[in-house]
């Protein structure tokens, strides 16, 4: 099993900021202001018919995937060829980005 962690920073002020994941509620530090921060975009899109068919299909180029983070001020990361190594480099820009 892996551990999971959320991490918050909270300012002088009592402003707590977080990227939001579903493993705490947050509510739990009062009202919750909640914005984009970034998209995960595949250039490369599978054709339709390899979408319907994507469960009989062992062997197809998925697409160059790429984190937006212009809605932060960032730069545009990749190309990745899995998707999750996208959203591992997304999370660590935003971490360093907030400061948590």
């Amino acid at each position: 099993m892996s551990k999971q962690t959320v991490r918050i920073r909270i300012e002088k002020d009592g402003k707590a900021t977080a990227l939001y994941q579903e493993l705490v509620d947050l509510s739990c530090l009062g009202p919750a202001q909640v914005r984009r921060a970034s998209h995960i975009e595949c250039k490369e899109p599978l054709p339709r018919w390899a979408l319907r068919q994507r469960h009989r299909l062992r062997h197809i180029r998925v697409g160059q995937f790429y984190a937006d983070m212009r809605l932060s001020g960032g730069p545009v990361l990749g190309p990745f060829s899995h998707y999750s190594t996208a959203v591992t480099a997304e999370l660590a820009w935003l971490r360093t980005r907030l400061g948590i």
